[in-house]
C-alpha cells in the first residue's frame, strides 16, 4: 500500500499528470493499493476508482467518481450550509 499525502500540491498541470500517471502505473503494474489525499477535484475524478469526501471530519461521500453529484460536491466544498 502507498499513502500519498497531496502528491501534486503546488505542481503545474503537466507535472501533476506525470506524477499521477506514475502512481497509476505502480498501482496497475504492481497491484499496490494507493490511498491519495487530493484536493484537486478534477485530478481525483480523472484517476480515482473510489472517492471518499470529508466535511468537518465526517465522511459525506464514499463511492465511485461517477456517483459524485453537484449536491455532494457542495456538501464537501461548499460554504458550510450543507453540513
Amino acid at each position: 500500500m502507498i499513502l500519498a499525502d497531496e502528491p501534486t500540491a503546488s505542481l503545474d498541470p503537466q507535472l501533476t499528470v506525470s506524477i499521477m500517471d506514475i502512481l497509476k502505473a505502480i498501482n496497475v503494474e504492481r497491484g499496490l493499493t494507493l490511498v491519495v489525499s487530493q484536493h484537486q477535484l478534477e485530478t481525483a475524478l480523472a484517476y480515482a476508482t473510489r472517492l471518499v469526501g470529508f466535511r468537518r471530519g465526517r465522511i459525506v461521500f464514499d463511492g465511485p467518481p461517477h456517483d459524485l453529484t453537484p449536491t455532494v460536491i457542495d456538501a464537501i466544498y461548499g460554504d458550510g450550509d450543507a453540513g
